[in-house]
């Protein structure tokens, strides 16, 4: 399971990764997110929480984060892509 916030990824478990931050105003695409995946299952930085992360604070700390670097996007052409969440958070 992933906690997907408006600027960071987390993969949720007992334990929680760092995720990975990028800049939700510029370059911000799927491409983007993809190069920055192998960050989501990097859990050599563990926390454990007890609650979700603040992510009011944190979109004030990515926005101050460089472009996001550009990227070719994903291609989804042929295939069925499934959206959860789309517009009601």
């Amino acid at each position: 399971m992933y906690e997907i916030g408006k600027t960071n990824v987390s993969r949720l478990r007992w334990e929680r990764g760092e995720g990975v931050s990028l800049n939700p105003e510029l370059n911000f695409t799927a491409g983007a997110l993809e190069q920055q995946w192998q960050g989501l299952d990097d859990f050599s930085r563990k926390q454990y929480s007890t609650a979700s992360m603040d992510f009011g604070r944190m979109l004030h700390l990515t926005k101050r984060l460089p472009a996001n670097k550009v990227t070719r996007n994903p291609d989804f052409i042929g295939r069925v892509v499934l959206v959860t969440g789309g517009a009601s958070g």
